[in-house]
């Protein structure tokens, strides 16, 4: 089973009053492994989900069975912050988040005039990610000492070209994980088929799972998405999957 939560505060999720720190977020999936039966998991983290991912394993580690992190927040890394983006503009936003900032792709996910209904929920969330990252910006002090009493196989991956969170935060939850492993993607077809096939066989995969729209993207995007993957990508791995 895939189970992909919403942290409180974020879309329509509720109960964001009760979170003030990450560490009460760690605490709250706890909580959802436990109402759903789960006792030890695979856990998947971006960005914020990242962090709160890499905190999880180290407070629980008997609740994680393996750990992948996503373009991670949480480490700060002298000479490479994490962007500021609370008072950014989606024409601000648009760089940090996309390797090609005006594609229709970037444009449709960030546009400059959202609907009000989108413009509602970014606000709601900028509101929710304000109360946990507003200061410090973006990390705790204290994880990247921590790190290396995370013992469970960690498998990093992080965008070359990412703006936001500089790829140099990938290689040191790297290097401070021991055993980690560090996979950097670059965007091409080959690549993306390098990458997958080098993660497929050192975490014995058996399935695929890809997602090929992401928020409000516009049905003709997504299709062009499996498109690409299915011709340029998928006819590469059949092989991985005897």
């Amino acid at each position: 089973h895939l189970f992909l939560p919403v942290h409180p505060g974020y879309a329509t999720s509720e109960g964001m009053e009760d979170v003030e720190v990450i560490e009460d977020l760690v605490f709250h999936y706890i909580a959802c492994l436990n109402a759903l039966g789960i006792a030890k998991a695979s856990i998947i983290g971006l960005s914020l989900g990242g962090w709160i991912a890499a905190e999880l394993a180290l407070r629980r580690p008997d609740r994680v069975e393996r750990l992948v992190l996503v373009d991670a927040a949480g480490l700060r890394v002298e000479g490479a912050p994490t962007a500021e983006f609370f008072m950014a503009t989606p024409a601000q936003l648009r760089p940090l988040l996309f390797a090609q900032p005006d594609s229709e792709l970037a444009r449709t996910l960030v546009p400059d005039s959202p609907p009000p209904e989108r413009l509602e929920m970014a606000l709601r969330a900028r509101e929710a990610a304000a109360r946990l990252l507003w200061n410090p910006h973006f990390h705790q002090r204290k994880l990247r000492s921590r790190l290396h009493l995370i013992q469970v196989p960690t498998l990093v991956v992080w965008g070359k070209e990412d703006r936001f969170i500089p790829v140099v935060h990938g290689q040191a939850f790297a290097e401070g994980i021991p055993g980690a492993r560090l996979v950097v993607l670059d965007g091409s077809p080959q690549t993306v088929r390098d990458k997958l096939r080098e993660g497929i066989k050192s975490l014995n995969c058996r399935i695929l799972l890809t997602a090929f729209q992401l928020g409000n993207m516009p049905h003709h995007l997504a299709q062009k998405n499996m498109e690409l993957f299915a011709r340029e990508v998928m006819p590469y791995l059949r092989t991985e999957f005897p």
